[in-house]
């Protein structure tokens, strides 16, 4: 008996239909790849255009502005204050090196507004838990995860922050970093040339201020839809993946790490873990690795902010990634230390889960009055 021949027509629907799946998916990876490099345009264009408005501002106007920053204390609280009203630690520390390129702020003074944004970027977490508020067991699961990430930037803080006041440890091998690398000659050329967009657009608006704030919405903007492209390009379809690999907490390090550096945004990341974690599949002790890389993945958007910046603006980006770094070290090798932020986010939301009002002073005193007060009395 023969083979049996399909008709000719059957053949060539199938080829073709074959054809057009592969075709879609090639390009659908070309609309994602144009998506990611207009993005990242929008994103250097509003760099820029901070950089140029506040040279057109002048330092004097700026430092008016900032000038209670001056004291270290207020500095640290400023960062905290505007990444959390703001809910991007990428944003602020972004802003604070355009700042730092144009002179408009000191490096003393910018350094305690990256440590701030450590602390503000964890009040994301603490909103997304509040989806989970009317289902009890789920709440207290994603509060525990979104707490730890507070309390573990906080002992940082704590840790760092006094060194960093006294001796100027973080500054001072930050600033070591920075000369080794350099500025290049060519990449000062293109900011130069960049200027000219700023003053143009200074030109056309009349102010440098509007232009500054249309730059911060425009960088905002950017920041936020790539963190949400990529994370929907490369994390919502391998989410089954993830419980495996955070098994192991350096694999989970490493993920947190790598997908945050990819996404540009840690509070993208730290909520998929708040999520994940009031499902119950994965446990906070697991999920708190995962953190602890996003801490550190979310330092390179510093360090894309330094293109074609000066030297000042590359010491910046090393503040906020040895911060990250030293963290990391301390906590991530030794099991005991690793397990505090966790187990004392365990008691706060066992507490909290019994008596709402407990979590919800701690950050609203942690978050807005404490910054809000220490402003305000430094005369801002």
């Amino acid at each position: 008996m023969g083979m049996i021949r399909l008709p000719c027509h059957f053949c060539r629907a199938f080829y073709n239909m074959e054809k057009n799946v592969k075709n879609n998916v090639h390009i659908g990876w070309v609309s994602s790849a144009v998506r990611i490099l207009l993005l990242a345009m929008i994103f250097f264009v509003a760099l820029n255009l901070i950089t140029g408005s506040l040279k057109f501002m002048g330092r004097d106007t700026v430092h008016e502005y900032l000038s209670a920053a001056d004291n270290p204390f207020v500095a640290l609280f400023i960062g905290l204050l505007a990444t959390a009203i703001i809910q991007s630690s990428s944003t602020i520390t972004s802003v604070v090196v355009a700042l730092a390129a144009t002179g408009s702020i000191g490096f003393e003074t910018a350094v305690p507004i990256v440590l701030g944004a450590n602390i503000g970027t964890t009040l994301t977490g603490f909103l997304v838990s509040l989806v989970f508020i009317g289902r009890k067991r789920e709440f207290r699961k994603a509060l525990t995860v979104a707490s730890s990430h507070n309390f573990f930037n906080v002992f940082l803080v704590l840790i760092l922050f006094p060194l960093e006041y006294f001796y100027g440890s973080i500054s001072g091998a930050a600033r070591y970093l920075a000369s080794i690398i350099g500025v290049n000659q060519a990449n000062a050329e293109i900011s130069k040339n960049s200027f000219s967009l700023s003053s143009s657009a200074v030109e056309f608006f009349g102010s440098g201020a509007v232009v500054l704030i249309i730059a911060i919405v425009l960088l905002v903007f950017s920041i936020k839809l790539l963190a949400k492209f990529i994370y929907n390009l490369l994390v919502e379809r391998r989410k089954s993946d993830f419980g495996l690999l955070m098994k192991n907490p350096y694999k989970s390090f490493s993920l947190g790490l790598l997908l945050t550096a990819g996404i540009q945004s840690s509070s993208v990341t730290t909520s998929f873990a708040v999520a994940v974690a009031a499902t119950g599949k994965i446990s906070a002790k697991k999920l708190f690795p995962f953190i602890m890389g996003a801490n550190v993945g979310t330092t390179v958007t510093a360090f894309v902010a330094t293109l074609f910046k000066s030297e000042a603006a590359l010491a910046i980006a090393f503040v906020h990634l040895i911060f990250n770094v030293v963290g990391v070290l301390i906590f991530l090798p030794f099991p005991p230390l690793r397990n505090i932020p966790v187990f004392i986010a365990l008691r706060f939301s066992a507490m909290t889960s019994k008596n709402r009002f407990i979590g919800f002073t701690y950050f609203l005193i942690i978050f807005f009055i404490l910054p809000f007060i220490l402003i305000y009395f430094n005369g801002v």
